[in-house]
């Protein structure tokens, strides 16, 4: 099996059902009656795997957690799009994120993480070892629920020989797995590496953390990153002329650099194709919307 047949693993435990409500404006203290309203099956987790889908990537699969009325909502968003998706069930409700637009400008609210009991964490640390035999390459992104998660950081541990890890996030007991690719934010990296400079960032990081490979995305000042025994390199970006939603951007990059990885594109081309994807999910409310922009803009790698 090549690389680009090689299907992902996405670990994303905490997945959410997203509420997007446009509004004229957005004043405190104030009554709002919504112009539009979109609603879908969202996470960081569950939004890299729709991009990934929307590439035309059938052979990945996703792994989460999903309870209640939210979850149900969840799993059938999912299970229309036909996406690969295997949930355990938890005794609480999977929560909902409430994302208000107005004045190109976004206001983002998240419930509270739910509680996911040790028993169902367990649960899901077997599927892990069920799965990962079929699986060469493990995506984690997101945040984890509260829980004792102890079964599922150990089962990762144990097999970690066998697979390549791609990390979206700042967990120092994932970080301790020393993935092959982390992606981070700028506040993040500038957080875990105590600096506040960029010059000597991803050295400071990539050191610290045995990292093969690191991105750091930037916002409007562009995109770091460094690849091992290699310079650190900055990509600049052009402005986005129309903003819309900015909300799922982080997400998109992450999965158009999995899909032109595992295309074998050089780290140049995977990072440019990162920000070109992002900058178009900026101008569209809703992840769902990408699904025509990603089959337009879907390239041919040279690798």
């Amino acid at each position: 099996m090549t690389e680009s047949d090689s299907p992902l693993l996405i670990i994303a435990p905490n997945p959410a059902w997203q509420r997007t409500l446009q509004l004229s404006q957005l004043i405190p203290g104030s009554v709002h009656r919504g112009l539009k309203l979109n609603e879908t099956a969202s996470g960081k987790g569950i939004n890299v795997a729709k991009i990934l889908y929307f590439f035309g990537q059938r052979q990945h699969k996703l792994l989460h957690f999903l309870g209640g009325v939210y979850g149900d909502l969840i799993a059938k968003n999912l299970s229309d799009l036909e996406l690969n998706h295997r949930a355990i069930a938890t005794k609480n409700h999977s929560r909902i994120a409430t994302t208000l637009c107005h004045d190109q400008h976004s206001t983002e609210i998240i419930d509270p993480h739910c509680e996911v009991s040790e028993l169902e964490w367990n649960t899901l640390a077997e599927v892990i070892k069920e799965e990962i035999n079929s699986f060469q390459q493990i995506v984690i992104t997101g945040s984890f629920p509260n829980g004792p998660c102890q079964a599922v950081l150990k089962i990762l541990e144990q097999t970690r020989a066998h697979y390549q890890l791609y990390y979206d996030g700042l967990r120092p007991d994932l970080l301790a797995l020393k993935p092959d690719l982390l992606k981070i934010n700028l506040s993040e990296a500038q957080s875990i590496a105590n600096l506040n400079e960029t010059e000597h960032l991803c050295d400071v990081i990539q050191k610290k953390y045995a990292l093969k490979n690191l991105i750091i995305t930037c916002g409007s000042e562009g995109v770091l990153w460094k690849e091992k025994d290699q310079k650190q390199q900055h990509l600049n970006i052009a402005p986005i002329d129309h903003l819309v939603n900015p909300i799922g951007a982080g997400d998109t990059f992450m999965a158009a650099v999995l899909y032109a990885k595992c295309k074998g594109a050089d780290m140049c081309d995977t990072i440019t194709f990162g920000h070109q994807m992002a900058a178009l999910k900026c101008g569209v409310s809703s992840i769902d919307q990408m699904a025509t922009l990603c089959k337009n803009k879907t390239p041919s790698f040279q690798s």
